[in-house]
């Protein structure tokens, strides 16, 4: 059984597209969002409300009270996987959740397995455990029992190559919120908008109706693109870009970036979080220091040979994340919990 709390958007994808590959018969306990500190508070007394027996194994994401959830579905004697998607202690590195943070330690505590979607977010968490007062010996005994296991992806549809003949696209696939950075994204595009490129953004939030105004003013009929797109259309302009950015002040895995390299399309993305690990060493050269982005992108749009040598180095390194590849590793856990 899978239990994620937060059936939306990347979770959604990540729990069916697990349901999908997995050789295990997996079902899915869900919830939709309420906002993400009602999510936390409740969704583990609303799912425990609607178990039946108890499964073999229990993959819980991590957006929920585990331990109330086991003792409320009488699960407590049924081995316990944990994903962590994201944790609140250094989801927003300037003003950790100290509450909902606990929330996330006590569920580690009590699942018999913990599996981060990136080494960079198992160090992360490991190295905020004292903000909790929690001994070293206590977080050395969460390495202990933790994995890493990446985010799968959906690959059909990615091979396609569409780009065409034009000028090089750029493309920012990011929600347009705090955490993801939009403006200094804005900010370094129209640094160079002098050079020759074209300009794809994807995704909603907050910025995206104050800050187009500024590009679609500079830009024009330079823009093939510009918010929400639905899933065909969105993975069809995946295959057009020619270059994908983030700007983000938050990851811990990168689900769009690597979707955009398993296309083709080279990353110039912060070198921090966890971009590193997700580019690997092939693509170090694709990573920026912070201030260096319109720096990059003018090195990028101009040198097409740079882009040509990068391009087959970014689409194996996202296709190392489909399901195909990572789904046995999934299994192979479970299997060893059983």
């Amino acid at each position: 059984m899978l239990v994620e709390p937060w059936f939306a958007g990347s979770h959604r994808i990540w729990a069916e597209g697990l349901e999908r590959h997995s050789r295990h018969n997996i079902s899915l306990l869900t919830s939709e969002p309420v906002g993400w500190r009602a999510t936390f508070e409740k969704s583990a007394s609303v799912l425990a409300g609607r178990v039946g027996a108890p499964p073999d194994v229990l993959l819980a994401s991590s957006m929920m009270d585990l331990p109330g959830f086991l003792a409320q579905s009488q699960f407590g004697s049924v081995p316990t996987l944990l994903y962590l998607h994201e944790n609140q202690l250094t989801y927003d590195r300037s003003k950790p959740d100290l509450i909902r943070g606990a929330v996330n330690w006590r569920s580690v505590q009590a699942a018999d397995r913990v599996a981060f979607n990136s080494r960079f977010h198992l160090e992360d968490f490991a190295a905020a455990l004292p903000m909790l007062d929690v001994e070293s010996s206590q977080v050395e005994l969460v390495r202990s029992k933790s994995v890493v296991l990446p985010v799968g992806l959906e690959l059909t549809g990615l091979e396609q190559d569409r780009r065409d003949e034009g000028p090089p696209v750029v493309l920012w696939n990011h929600r347009w919120e705090g955490d993801k950075d939009p403006d200094t994204f804005v900010d370094a595009i129209l640094a160079v908008a002098d050079l020759q490129f074209r300009l794809m953004v994807t995704g909603n939030g907050a910025g995206l109706a104050r800050l187009l105004p500024a590009l679609t003013a500079r830009f024009g009929d330079r823009i093939i693109h510009a918010g929400h797109a639905p899933v065909a259309e969105y993975r069809a302009l995946l295959t057009r870009a020619d270059l994908v950015v983030s700007t983000a002040r938050q990851e811990f895995f990168g689900v769009s970036i690597a979707e955009a390299m398993a296309a083709g399309a080279v990353p110039l993305v912060p070198n921090r979080l966890a971009y590193p690990e997700l580019l690997g060493p092939a693509l170090s050269n694709c990573l920026y220091e912070r201030g260096n982005l319109s720096e990059g992108l003018a090195s990028l749009v101009t040198d097409e040979g740079a882009r040509n040598s990068y391009r087959p180095l970014a689409r194996a390194a996202g296709r190392r994340f489909g399901w195909a590849e990572v789904a046995p590793g999934y299994d192979e856990l479970i299997d060893s919990m059983v």
